[in-house]
């Protein structure tokens, strides 16, 4: 155990709770560190204390299940036999549940509540849950601060170290509380509270609540509830500004509650977006500080108005060449790079090249987002046909937008056949705080036997990365230099790369499990390189996302929060995530339709249990919940229903296998 958190031996006492018109007398089995102001010298900002068992001395028949102001708590000594009367004019979060916890049940078993080794401002409310998602130990964490909110370390129990009165103390300066796993160790849960609450979940000066405002919410709603999430979590309200009708605008909606107020816009066109959306912006009556966009083609308009109205922004020339494909492959070159403006001038180019094009290339749109419009070909007719799909592919996407991006175009480039990653970076000021690599499965076009018709589209990913470690170090120093080359200097960015004359390479074995596995061919001279596909100056999607929680205790959407509204200091803290990390494996794949189908309900039940998958899934997002009604194939702006993410605690080899099982059994047949 570390120096200056070192446990007392347990110590029974009796304290009775009484509420209005009830009363319970408690036996808690308890400690706690013996000096409570050590622990951050030794690197960390927390403390806990353990709760080993609580009982009642009787059944009682209670009215209310928390306390109320003005409740009187009774404290005893089993030891002295000497009692005492404290009016609890504000009872703590803590002690209401404990409260709580008791009434329910006549034995109550391990709880380990934390306390701040340093005064500060909790710079998240709900980081306790956050930090301890799918950790084994915990079979429930409840936090009980508020973003902001200071804390002030108890630095008067030493005092009365061995009292209940202590205890009483304990619990109204705890910050949250883990409901502990029975079968946990002792050593096991020091690992984990070290693991996962080792970084600076305070900051020394007071912040202001924010206010963002959205320029086009582009996510449905089920695609959308992480991010409203944590907005609450940061203490961040949202302003809303889209087109009428949007499903966010109805005030007695059942989302209404995810933004503070809508603002309806109905000039959705990037001619003079800047100067409409500051106009909009300086009638509202409120102050805003910060403005974002989920629809690509409007980040350089909205950058400009944040830059119009003096708000923290990446610039908007930044942007403008972060979201084209053709600029970024420019910072990264391939042997082969056509910017095509023109089908039509296209093909009498191609008949008059003086040398052959070398196959097999990439076709996709210049801009657009993930691999929509995307094509992997082999020979000129197969180019011609994906240059007209993805010219089409532009149109469809502007028409689902009803937007008009006019400099949209395509480009063809060298297709490269190495692992294809997710590199996720967060910096400040130029200074990389925290790097992440994951591995994307095969996409189908990736097949030997693949033909013009399967797709670039992703198919899950696996965390974390199974590349060697210099190639996963490569990775993160290549990106990280394209980006400052692109202008980047803080923020989030998700980037997407391949590692050309990689080591390794993707195998399939006769259970359909993929992992990746030594080379078996020679491998070329040169050594690896990074290959970049494309770079986005914004967190990952959902998958992703929740798997980098869940990996390395990060949230990406509240960086970006503190990149948009200015906050340094709680960008820097919530850079760190765990301690020792990366833990466990998580895997996410996409819930596809296989063949066109004509429509139908969603099934309740997807059968998890059926293939033994539900111990072992983590989350989902459907796009349709079941009971919802799924349109036609042609209908659907996505490829699938959905994805699922698993985890194992074991091993990469047994979360891959139940992606493996999810992939080829789960087929989903809608009612």
């Amino acid at each position: 155990m570390d120096p200056g958190h070192r446990t007392a031996a347990p110590s029974v006492h009796r304290i009775e709770l009484r509420s209005e018109d009830s009363a319970v007398v408690v036996q808690a089995k308890w400690s706690q560190s013996e000096d409570v102001t050590s622990a951050a010298k030794f690197g960390r900002n927390f403390l806990d204390f353990a709760i080993q068992s609580i009982s009642l001395s009787q059944p009682t028949d209670l009215k209310h299940e928390s306390f109320a102001f003005g409740s009187t708590i009774l404290t005893s000594d089993a030891s002295s036999q000497t009692s005492e009367q404290v009016k609890i004019d504000t009872p703590s979060k803590a002690l209401s549940l404990l409260w709580e916890t008791v009434t329910r049940s006549l034995e109550v078993g391990p709880m380990r509540f934390i306390l701040p080794a340093e005064d500060g401002y909790i710079v998240r409310g709900d980081f306790v849950e956050e930090m301890f998602r799918g950790c084994p130990l915990a079979l429930r964490a409840k936090g009980f601060t508020t973003p902001g909110q200071h804390c002030i370390v108890n630095r008067q129990t030493d005092t009365t170290e061995g009292s209940a009165q202590s205890l009483l103390a304990l619990l109204q300066s705890s910050v949250g509380v883990i409901v502990v796993n029975s079968k946990a160790t002792t050593e096991a849960l020091d690992d984990a509270f070290k693991n996962r609450l080792s970084w600076p979940w305070t900051v020394p000066v007071p912040f202001k609540q924010s206010r963002i405002v959205i320029v086009g919410e582009a996510r449905r709603e089920m695609m959308a509830q992480i991010f409203y999430a944590t907005t609450r979590g940061c203490g961040v309200s949202v302003v809303v500004m889209d087109r009428p009708g949007h499903w966010m605008e109805d005030p007695a909606g059942t989302s209404a509650h995810l933004r503070e107020h809508f603002v309806p816009f109905t000039g959705y066109t990037l001619e003079d977006l800047p100067q409409r959306v500051v106009e909009t912006i300086r009638e509202l009556p409120y102050r805003v500080d910060g403005l974002l966009s989920t629809v690509e083609a409007f980040l350089p308009g909205v950058a400009r108005a944040a830059e119009i109205l003096g708000l923290p922004t990446i610039s908007p020339e930044v942007y403008s060449r972060a979201t084209n494909k053709y600029e970024t492959r420019r910072l990264s070159p391939a042997p082969t790079t056509i910017k095509v403006n023109s089908l039509e001038d296209f093909i009498q180019d191609l008949k008059g090249m003086s040398e052959p094009l070398q196959y097999p290339l990439v076709v996709k749109p210049t801009h657009g987002h993930g691999s929509l419009g995307a094509s992997k070909v082999r020979n000129d007719d197969e180019l011609v046909d994906a240059l007209r799909f993805s010219f089409a592919s532009l149109e469809k996407q502007q028409d689902l937008l009803k937007l008009k991006i006019g400099e949209a175009r395509v480009i063809i480039e060298t297709y490269c056949e190495g692992p294809e990653v997710d590199v996720n970076l967060a910096l400040w000021e130029d200074e990389l705080l925290f790097s992440e690599v994951s591995d994307n499965f095969p996409c189908r076009a990736d097949r030997p036997d693949a033909d013009k018709t399967d797709h670039l589209g992703q198919m899950g990913s696996a965390y974390p990365s199974g590349l060697p470690q210099a190639e996963i170090d490569m990775l993160k120093k290549d990106v990280l230099a394209i980006i400052r080359k692109l202008g980047i200097r803080s923020g989030v960015v998700h980037a997407e790369a391949r590692v050309h004359n990689s080591t390794v390479e993707w195998h399939t074995d006769q259970d359909g499990v993929q992992e990746l596995r030594p080379r078996t061919g020679p491998i070329p001279p040169g050594g690896a390189k990074t290959f970049l596909l494309e770079v986005n100056p914004r967190p990952p999607g959902n998958p992703e996302l929740a798997a980098s929680s869940y990996v390395n205790g990060m949230s990406f959407y509240a960086l970006q929060l503190m990149q948009i509204t200015g906050d340094e200091a709680r960008f820097r803290s919530l850079s760190h995530g765990f301690l020792n990390r990366p833990l466990y494996h998580y895997s996410w794949t996409p819930l596809l339709l296989f063949g066109p189908v004509t429509g139908g309900r969603m099934p309740r039940d997807l059968g998890l249990a059926k293939y033994g998958l539900d111990t072992h899934h983590a989350f989902q997002w459907l796009l349709w919940p079941g009971g919802d009604i799924v349109p036609p194939t042609e209908q659907i702006p996505h490829p699938g229903l959905g994805f699922m993410l698993f985890r194992s605690r074991e091993s990469r080899r047994d979360v891959l296998e139940k992606v493996a099982i999810a992939r080829h059994k789960m087929h989903i047949q809608l009612e």
